[in-house]
């Protein structure tokens, strides 16, 4: 038999994560990581269940990368997070990272989990537009009553859905509102054209795109610009009876603006996931008001979502490792 040349012949098989350091910091009931564990068989790896356990299995640690999340509602130890010794990689498993901001972005590189759930909050949205423009709400409170009474519902097709906020999460909408013949305007901070949208502005254009909508999606990032985007100058210019869905932040909405132009126009509907104070107060005029559908925060957390934050992780811990750019890559300035 003739001896195949060495070049020829496979590499050993090298076992990935040797001499790097990982400590996953989440309070979540299940254990994720297997995958992990599967696919860098001689990573170093501690889980922390508590956020209290971070600076003392830090310390002991020493990692080189931090896997974490922040659950609502409790507060985030964010010096034990960035004062980790030996940290380099903090990946965060959602899409928020105001949570860590400021940081040092030669020191610690930070990625989110952006794009894992941005198809489950944009099935919210259409769900929601479907719902309000077939007075759902309407019906299911007449079904209770048992009361057969007429009401007329309104079309969605070739409406216009103002899509404020073009990442992950706006890209999804805009697709799935496409595919639904609903004319589609994008804001985006860096205008350029995207599939699925007929127009893509700057934020100077935002008021033209508001006048025009028929929906209005809110995914605009958590950041000092966006702080109350939606007051009651830019409310006031809103289409009468246009529907408002906010997957963004509480924050990103004046909330007695809200309240108020939904009780006297131009707000007709809203579907709201997020808001100023979380968990809501139970003296908020939103959960009583029947042109609002109020859900607590929780619309992109379908079953076992957390694998799949695993396995995006491993595919960028797959690129740490060979030195390649990570995807993801958190703006501390612009915090995304």
């Amino acid at each position: 038999m003739t001896k195949a040349p060495e070049s020829a012949l496979p590499e050993p098989r090298r076992l990935k994560g040797a001499g790097t350091r990982l400590l996953v910091a989440t309070m979540w009931e299940k254990d994720y990581f297997d995958l992990i564990r599967t696919r860098f068989p001689e990573l170093e790896m501690q889980v922390s269940k508590t956020y209290a356990e971070i600076a003392p299995k830090g310390a002991q640690l020493k990692p080189q990368v931090l896997f974490t999340c922040r659950t609502h509602p409790h507060p985030y130890p964010r010096e034990a997070a960035l004062g980790t010794p030996g940290v380099r990689w903090i990946a965060v498993s959602g899409a928020g990272c105001e949570f860590l901001t400021p940081w040092d972005p030669q020191a610690i590189t930070v990625t989110n989990g952006a794009g894992v759930t941005a198809d489950t909050l944009a099935q919210y949205a259409i769900g929601a537009i479907i719902a309000f423009s077939s007075r759902l709400p309407s019906f299911w409170r007449r079904q209770a009553k048992k009361e057969w009474s007429y009401q007329q519902v309104e079309r969605i097709k070739g409406k216009t859905v103002g899509v404020i906020g073009l990442g992950h999460i706006g890209q999804a909408v805009a697709k799935k509102a496409a595919a639904l013949e609903m004319r589609v305007l994008g804001v985006r901070a860096r205008p350029a054209p995207m599939a699925g949208v007929d127009e893509v502005v700057g934020p100077d254009k935002m008021l033209d795109v508001l006048r025009q909508s028929d929906v209005v999606v809110s995914s605009v990032p958590s950041t000092p610009e966006t702080r109350k985007l939606f007051d009651r100058r830019t409310i006031a210019v809103m289409k009468p009876g246009c529907i408002f869905i906010n997957l963004a932040r509480g924050a990103v909405a004046d909330q007695e603006a809200l309240i108020e132009a939904l009780r006297n126009g131009p707000i007709g509907y809203a579907a709201l996931d997020v808001f100023e104070k979380e968990p809501l107060p139970p003296e908020s005029p939103l959960w009583t008001m029947e042109n609002v559908l109020v859900t607590p925060h929780c619309i992109s957390d379908y079953k076992d979502w957390q694998y799949d934050s695993v396995a995006l992780f491993c595919d960028n811990l797959d690129r740490w490792l060979a030195g390649r750019p990570l995807f993801n890559v958190v703006d501390p300035e612009r915090g995304y």
